[in-house]
C-alpha cells in the first residue's frame, strides 16, 4: 500500500471513467492475474483460471473489501497516537519519528495477517518507501 507507484487508493477509475493502471485495486487485481495457474486453482474460486465471469467478480469484491479493511486499520493506525481511537488510548508525548510509526504499522499489518517477520531495518528501506510512508 505504500509503493511509490499508486496513484490512488480508493478509486480506480478516472475522471473520463477509464480504468486507471496505477490505482490500488487495478494493481492488486494484476498481481492476482499474474499468480501461477496452480495457485489460482488452489485458492482461487472454480472457474477462475477458465474466465468465468461470477469467479471473477467473486475475486473482485473480495479483494475490495479487503483493501477497504486495510486502508481502515492504516488510517487508524495513522491516527492512533494522535485521536483516542478504539484501537488504543493516546499515549503520553509527540506524534512518533517516522521510522517508529512505520514499524508499528508494519508490526501491525503483520499481526493481522498471522505472519511472523524480522525487525525492520529502517536504514535498508529504500528510499522511495520512506518518502511515499512520508506522504501518507
Amino acid at each position: 500500500m505504500i509503493e511509490s507507484c499508486i496513484v490512488t487508493y480508493s478509486r480506480h477509475l478516472d475522471n473520463d471513467g477509464v480504468a486507471e493502471p496505477r490505482a490500488l485495486l487495478t494493481l492488486t487485481q494484476a498481481h492476482i492475474a499474474s499468480l501461477p495457474v496452480n495457485i489460482q486453482r488452489q485458492h482461487l474460486p472454480p472457474g477462475f483460471t477458465g474466465g468465468s465471469n461470477h469467479a471473477r467478480r467473486s475475486v473482485l469484491q473480495l479483494v475490495r473489501n479487503l483493501l477497504k479493511h486495510d486502508r481502515v486499520l492504516l488510517r487508524n493506525l495513522f491516527l492512533k497516537n494522535i485521536v483516542d481511537t478504539s484501537h488504543a488510548k493516546v499515549r503520553g508525548g509527540g506524534v512518533p519519528s517516522l521510522q517508529m510509526l512505520y514499524t508499528l504499522i508494519h508490526n501491525a499489518f503483520l499481526e493481522n495477517s498471522g505472519v511472523h517477520a524480522p525487525r525492520i531495518n529502517w536504514d535498508m528501506l529504500p528510499m522511495r518507501i520512506k518518502v511515499r510512508f512520508a506522504y501518507l
